[in-house]
C-alpha cells in the first residue's frame, strides 16, 4: 500500500507525463511572470535565496506555495536526479496536490506542520520569511516627515 507521501509525489510525477509539470528555478519564475503557474512546490531542503525568490515572486503574483519533499524525492517523482522546485501549470492537478496535501496532514491544520507549509496566495509577504512577516512598504508617492509636505 502506498504512503500519503508516495500517492502526492505519484501524482506529480503524473503530472509531469500529463506535460502540467515545469522544473528548474528559471523555468518556475517564467511560469509565475506569465501566470502559467497555478501552484509552486517547492523542496524543504532548497537553499534559503532560491526559496525565497520563488516564495516573494509567487506571492506578488497571486500564486499558491507549497514546501514539501527533498529534492532528491522531487525529482525522483518527476524523472530527475534532483529539483529544488516545480510548478504545476494545470489548475486540476494543482487542486490534487492542494487536497492531498491536506489528507497528508490532518486536514486544514498541514500548513502548521513544519514539512509542509502552504501559502495562500492573498498572504503576500513584502520581506522577511513567511512566519515573520514584515509591514507594507510605504507608497513612493506619500511624502515623508523629512520632506517638509
Amino acid at each position: 500500500m502506498r504512503t500519503d507521501k508516495e500517492t502526492i509525489l505519484g501524482l506529480l510525477g503524473l503530472a509531469r507525463r500529463a506535460g502540467a509539470v515545469i522544473d528548474g528555478q528559471k523555468r518556475v519564475l517564467d511560469a509565475v511572470r506569465t501566470r502559467r503557474a497555478q501552484l509552486v512546490m517547492i523542496a524543504v531542503d532548497a537553499g534559503d535565496n532560491g526559496r525565497k525568490k520563488l516564495m516573494d515572486k509567487a506571492a506578488s503574483y497571486g500564486i499558491q506555495v507549497v514546501c514539501f519533499g527533498t529534492k532528491a524525492e522531487i525529482g525522483r517523482a518527476i524523472g530527475r536526479d534532483t529539483s529544488g522546485a516545480v510548478a504545476v501549470v494545470e489548475p486540476g492537478f494543482a487542486r490534487e496536490v492542494v487536497a492531498r496535501l491536506g489528507e497528508f496532514h490532518g486536514g486544514g491544520a498541514f500548513d502548521e506542520v513544519e514539512s509542509v507549509r502552504v501559502r495562500e496566495a492573498d498572504e503576500h509577504v513584502e520581506q522577511g520569511d513567511f512566519d515573520h512577516p514584515q509591514p507594507a512598504r510605504r507608497a513612493r508617492r506619500e511624502s515623508h516627515e523629512r520632506d517638509g509636505r
